[in-house]
């Protein structure tokens, strides 16, 4: 690992972009928020940028929280996985999301992808001011669970997340 680029959503990634989007649709069960998200990048590309970018100025479903998207290319510029910065939380995402999601091809899973994805939004965290990231995560995730316990996180507390339906762990890790 070690050779990720972290790259903004642009047109010019458009095929890239499609094809990972394609790789969820064959692997995940449908439904699942990435796939659902993801959906009109496939039918109306610059639709998606443009939600993408009202999302960064604060127009998102967060409750005027300012959302970051970020891409991560390999050396062949092919996408390995996505992530999303919210630059502050709120009530509701301290109790459900917190501020950093993220994702890895299914292709690319446990090859250490999701671990250098996380460092890297972090670092991008800090760039944006933010001293330290909160992380959401369902106690049955046990990879990214050991993806933010590699990347320093600390266990905060045990909730119930509303967002997802299921009992959770809430970890920071600081920038």
């Amino acid at each position: 690992m070690g050779n990720l680029q972290v790259v903004h959503p642009s047109k010019s990634l458009k095929k890239q972009f499609q094809a990972y989007v394609k790789e969820y649709r064959n692997h995940e069960v449908k439904g699942e928020e990435r796939y659902e998200s993801y959906d009109l990048s496939l039918t109306d590309f610059p639709a998606y940028l443009r939600k993408l970018a009202k999302a960064k100025e604060g127009i998102s479903v967060y409750g005027n929280v300012p959302v970051a998207s970020f891409w991560f290319t390999d050396s062949n510029n092919q996408i390995v996985g996505g992530s999303r910065l919210r630059v502050r939380t709120n009530k509701m995402l301290n109790k459900s999301i917190g501020h950093v999601g993220y994702n890895v091809s299914p292709g690319r899973r446990g090859l250490g992808y999701g671990s250098e994805i996380l460092n890297l939004t972090v670092s991008e965290a800090s760039k944006l001011g933010l001293r330290y990231v909160l992380l959401i995560v369902t106690k049955d995730n046990l990879k990214s669970i050991r993806i933010i316990e590699k990347n320093s996180g600390i266990l905060v507390d045990e909730i119930y997340s509303e967002f997802r339906k299921k009992k959770a762990f809430r970890y920071v890790i600081k920038t």
